[in-house]
């Protein structure tokens, strides 16, 4: 009944009663095949309750060792349950079995490079499965993700998109990633909402298209009651989808001016995921507004702890005061971040603005009298409305060469500021979500 349900009746696959139906034949026979193959999978998908399932696959690894299906979704809930090293071993393990096994080299492939951060053998991986099955249309979405957010070669992505939508039309991953991929790179909005309007017209509830045709349509169109709408729809189908949250609150904020709503929103976003960075950046924001600069702060810190070089985050966070510790480490992972995308803005802006952070922040080292103003000035931008803080410092055209450092610092981070409050509240993309 459970896979029948799977398969057959969407209304009942969204609300999870098949899920139920296999936890009730796994307590009957926990040892039973069928269902060992089906229920992990289903389980995560649907964000049910996982407790026991660990010790259920356990034990069912130990029984089915020689089951690819069996061991592979052990290793899928290994990896949901963040157990990554040992998740690895039985995704190898997986291929082992079936050497040419295309599903599960591409399951190896994708924890590798999204868990594991070895794009190098995901990329082997991708092309062994490839030369396995050339048309997979899944393959090819995760092969065209792979090159185009580590490798940057946005036209082979582009080409691996559009032939997995050739391979498999109604493949609503190829046509939402294409769509945002047009978006982001050629600035082709005409056809980035094509793409979106053809993935929705074959999947009417899929929250990546939703959500990103909601942000086209903010952002670039400005049609801001349709836009409304479609995250409307968006949320109906996944009431906590954090990137649709997340957007729909910036459009409630900046363009309603329903201030409560939208931070209502961005409360349920932090709540479904609390690791989400876009969503804490953006709530510490209207917490800030709202004059809590304790509240914002530890929002801002929550963020840092998830991406530690997230630029939005270390510009809320260092607003309230200094903190010499987290700006050494900031400086040192955008420095990094600056080597491995150096044609990245954020990266190199980022640096920037920490490295005036940390210049502007020493409090051990002396400073003239005019550098010492020059911070304080500082200290006190961070602490009041920006709107209430006159445009230019001014200080002594003759004052010593560390005077002029310390306040052209100053003037420099007030750029990077301006240009970060102009996105001070960063979009989120939703990518396909990927299934096991």
């Amino acid at each position: 009944l459970g896979m029948y349900l799977e398969t057959h009746d969407s209304d009942a696959r969204a609300r999870g009663e098949h899920v139920e139906y296999y936890r009730q034949a796994a307590a009957i026979d926990p040892k039973h095949f069928q269902m060992l193959a089906q229920y992990a999978p289903c389980a995560i998908s649907c964000r049910s309750d996982l407790s026991g399932l660990l010790a259920l696959y356990r034990q069912g690894v130990e029984e089915y060792e020689w089951s690819i299906q069996v061991v592979s979704n052990y290793a899928y809930l290994l990896q949901h349950l963040g157990k990554h090293k040992e998740a690895t071993t039985y995704f190898r393990k997986a291929v082992m079995l079936e050497p040419d096994n295309a599903q599960s080299l591409m399951l190896l492939a994708s924890h590798l490079v999204e868990r594991c951060g070895e794009p190098d053998k995901a990329r082997a991986c991708y092309m062994k499965a490839l030369d396995l099955e050339p048309n997979n249309s899944k393959l090819l979405v995760k092969y065209a993700r792979l090159v185009e957010e580590v490798d940057r070669d946005y036209e082979k992505a582009e080409s691996a998109y559009r032939k997995a939508i050739t391979a498999d039309p109604t493949c609503v991953a190829a046509t939402c990633n294409l769509g945002s991929l047009l978006q982001d790179t050629s600035k082709d909005f005409e056809s980035a909402m094509e793409m979106y309007q053809q993935a929705i017209k074959v999947e009417p509830t899929h929250v990546a298209s939703l959500c990103n045709y909601g942000t086209l349509l903010q952002d670039f169109f400005k049609d801001y009651d349709k836009a409304r709408e479609v995250y409307e729809r968006a949320l109906l189908a996944e009431p906590t989808h954090a990137a649709t949250l997340c957007n729909y609150a910036s459009l409630l904020r900046e363009h309603f001016g329903e201030m409560s709503q939208a931070e209502s929103l961005l409360r349920r976003a932090v709540a479904s995921d609390p690791s989400d960075a876009v969503a804490l950046c953006n709530l510490g924001s209207m917490v800030r507004d709202n004059n809590d600069l304790r509240g914002a702060e530890k929002l801002y810190k929550q963020a840092l702890e998830t991406e530690p070089s997230n630029v939005h985050a270390l510009l809320g966070y260092h607003r309230g005061g200094t903190h010499s510790d987290e700006i050494s480490t900031a400086e040192r992972l955008l420095a990094s971040a600056v080597q491995i995308f150096p044609d990245s803005p954020d990266a190199s802006n980022g640096l920037d603005f920490v490295r005036s952070l940390r210049l502007l922040s020493d409090s051990a080292r002396p400073l003239s009298e005019a550098a010492s103003r020059a911070r304080r000035e500082l200290q006190r931008r961070r602490e009041k409305k920006y709107k209430d803080v006159p445009q230019v410092i001014k200080y002594d055209h003759e004052a010593e060469t560390e005077a002029e450092r310390m306040a052209q610092q100053l003037l420099e981070e007030e750029s990077l500021e301006k240009e970060a409050k102009a996105q001070s509240e960063p979009r989120q993309k939703s990518r396909s979500r990927r299934r096991k």
